[in-house]
């Protein structure tokens, strides 16, 4: 199994969103044996931008795909990746690579299932 299964089951929509940064701390910290308190925002960020990439790689124009990647930050756009204003920098990318990770065909990817653990864990405060 694809051992970043759920996050992309979470990008797309498999799993309740409730809070970015804390829902993403509690797939990352499952996926790695953590308590998620003791997952930080740097660890989701290099985890997402890593499969991001992986995605800007196996695209024939990776060039015109990273700019748009990146345009889809700017304040007048940001309504394309679900943000605004309000939202931290840090939650701003969070929200465009799940944006981005949400578009990807998952057909040669071995995805599994929703966890029940998982969704327990979203569930709560």
């Amino acid at each position: 199994m694809n051992p970043n299964t759920h996050i992309y089951l979470y990008a797309k929509g498999h799993y309740e969103h409730r809070d970015v940064v804390d829902d993403l701390k509690k797939i990352v910290g499952k996926r790695c044996g953590l308590d998620y308190k003791y997952v930080s925002i740097e660890n989701i960020l290099n985890l997402l931008l890593k499969i991001v990439y992986k995605h800007f790689e196996e695209t024939e124009n990776i060039q015109h795909q990273f700019s748009y990647f990146v345009m889809n930050m700017t304040t007048p756009n940001l309504w394309k990746i679900n943000a605004d204003t309000t939202h931290t920098i840090e939650e701003i990318i969070m929200l465009n690579c799940l944006s981005r990770i949400a578009m990807v065909e998952v057909t040669n990817l071995d995805l599994g299932y929703v966890d029940p653990i998982i969704t327990k864990l979203l569930a709560e405060d």
